[in-house]
């Protein structure tokens, strides 16, 4: 009943327009056709924040550039069972970074991961690897605790200045909570470093210092791929 009372409503306003419409006097004889007025300018495009303190290498390490950095001094501790670790009184004297040889890894395709240790002391732990592909660098990734999270961003504020773009999101997890997070990054002409949050897992932060020019072809070759795939269909 309702509904069809809601129904009858609408057909009545419809009728009363009408009858109002057909109410109205005739309109006045148009005047003289004037020339248009001149369209309006376009609006300015939004200006893109210009990253004045880009770097050219990250810790020392330059992307798309062989692979240089050296590997930490090592000692041998244990009585029967013979142990290669870190030599942290060596590293002291060390003026950069170094990489771990225990924590390195080879992949398929010319691939390698290198954990970088004797890392600056921010007051937050996390961990940094670098990426390279047929001998150089492809990029850099960084992986902490979401709750040292702003700690990382303080500093990197510090030495990079303020990011280029900050996006607030919410994410949720397979149990239904949701959590505030934040994607920061800083894009100059050829580095870009994004941080991330909260990724793959509520309590995961990530960061990725990439070059632009390598991004965009990687992007590419995905697009293609997938087109090429979709043409099976």
């Amino acid at each position: 009943m309702r509904q069809l009372f809601i129904a009858l409503a609408a057909v009545a306003a419809c009728a009363a327009n009408a009858q109002t419409a057909q109410k109205k006097p005739a309109p006045p004889p148009a005047a003289a056709a004037q020339a248009p007025a001149p369209a309006p300018a376009p609006a300015p495009e939004p200006s893109v924040p210009v990253w004045e303190k880009e770097p050219e290498a990250f810790l020392g390490v330059k992307l798309n550039e062989p692979f240089a950095v050296p590997a930490c001094p090592m000692e041998t501790i244990g009585q029967y069972y013979k142990t290669q670790t870190l030599n942290y009184n060596a590293m002291k004297s060390l003026e950069g970074v170094c990489y771990n040889p225990n924590l390195t890894s080879t992949g398929s395709g010319g691939s390698s991961t290198y954990r970088l240790a004797n890392v600056p002391d921010v007051g937050v732990g996390y961990k940094v690897f670098v990426h390279s592909k047929n001998g150089a660098v492809s990029k850099i990734t960084i992986e902490l605790t979401q709750s040292n999270f702003a700690g990382l961003l303080s500093a990197f504020k510090d030495r990079y200045g303020e990011p280029t773009l900050v996006t607030a999101k919410t994410v949720k997890t397979q149990a239904g909570a949701e959590f505030s997070a934040s994607d920061v990054m800083w894009r100059g002409k050829k580095i870009s470093i994004s941080m991330y949050e909260r990724l793959n897992r509520v309590d995961e932060s990530y960061v990725l210092i990439s070059d632009n020019a390598a991004v965009e072809a990687e992007l590419d070759a995905q697009r293609q791929k997938r087109s090429s795939e979709a043409q099976k269909f």
